[in-house]
């Protein structure tokens, strides 16, 4: 996931907060994880020599919310079954 990151980040949306959509989680990695943890008062901690933060599945919506809230834009990540990564830009 982390690969698919920095693809994602550096070459099509370098100013979107990006969430990554899981079964159970959502998860920020590197310089986003930092940006997450501030503004949702969270916790950072390195895997995989990245930052990451999580957040339940279930506080999807209202963490979404907040950030836009505070001005950010954020893009929901998810991925398909062939590993394409698809992001959809959250809208008030």
């Amino acid at each position: 996931k982390a690969d698919v990151l920095v693809m994602v980040d550096s070459d099509q949306h370098p100013d979107l907060l990006l969430l990554f959509r899981g079964p159970k989680e959502v998860v920020a990695w590197d310089d986003h994880a930092e940006v997450a943890a501030m503004e949702l008062t969270l916790v950072s901690k390195p895997k995989d020599g990245l930052n990451r933060c999580a957040f339940p599945l279930k506080d999807l919506k209202a963490n979404v919310a907040m950030l836009l809230e505070k001005g950010l834009r954020v893009g929901v990540c998810d991925e398909d079954d062939a590993g394409n990564v698809k992001v959809k830009e959250a809208k008030k």
